[in-house]
Parts: structure tokens; C-alpha cells; sequence
């Protein structure tokens, strides 16, 4: 018999995911990226854009060149997600809109490489 998984409102350290208000939609996502700046890491770059009122949307964009597979890609989303959320309540960005790319390979990388090359990209944006 397999034990039955909790209700994710029962769950304490569950991870969780960037609410889809803070997320960018189609007609939310910037199209004139002259404004901004990008910053590369290894396996992610961000492309940052400061014209978003009130507060900051993000994006995440896995392509299929990267990850193949739609679970792979999903996966990558919703981790890219989570650690937003995560260093968005240790501390505060810039308002704008965030999308993330990711490059080749970098679904093979671990969470921790990730969350570290994440951290030094939004520090990269806090300094401009």
C-alpha cells in the first residue's frame, strides 16, 4: 500500500512557486529590450527591463534546444521560480520585468549551482 501524500496546505516545508500575478504574460513581456541590460552567467543569462509599474514580474525561458523534453523544461521553470521567490523575500530587486534564459546545458546542473548563479545575476541588476 503507498502511503497518501499530504494536502499541500498541510505541508510546512514545502516548496512553493512564484504566484502567477508576479509572473510575465504574453502582453506583459517586454518586446523593446533597448531599454535595460543583460547579465550572463555560466548557464543562465537575465535580460532586464526597469519599465514595469508598481512591482516586478519574471520570466523564465527554457528552450527546446536546451531542454528537449517538456517535463525538463517545466522543471527548470518551476525551479527558477521558486528560487526568485525565495531571495525575493531575503531582499529587494529593482522594479521591472526579469526573464531568465536558459543555455545549453544547463538542465544538467544541480539546484544548488543554479540558485548561486541566480543570486549573482540579481545582484548584478540591485547594482546598475
Amino acid at each position: 500500500v503507498v502511503p497518501r501524500a499530504e494536502p499541500s496546505s498541510q505541508r510546512s516545508n514545502s516548496p512553493s512557486m512564484l504566484p502567477k500575478s508576479r509572473r510575465l504574460t504574453r502582453h506583459t513581456f517586454p518586446k523593446d529590450h533597448r531599454e535595460g541590460f543583460v547579465a550572463h552567467s555560466e548557464h543562465i543569462s537575465l535580460r532586464f527591463t526597469p519599465k514595469m509599474p508598481k512591482q516586478s514580474r519574471f520570466s523564465a525561458v527554457i528552450a527546446k534546444k536546451v531542454a528537449s523534453g517538456s517535463p525538463d523544461r517545466h522543471t527548470w521553470k518551476r525551479r527558477i521560480y521558486e528560487i526568485v521567490e525565495t531571495l525575493e523575500k531575503q531582499g529587494s530587486f529593482p522594479v521591472g520585468a526579469y526573464v531568465f534564459f536558459a543555455k545549453k546545458d544547463a538542465h544538467k546542473r544541480s539546484y544548488k549551482v543554479l540558485m548561486e548563479e541566480v543570486k549573482d545575476l540579481l545582484r548584478q541588476t540591485a547594482k546598475r
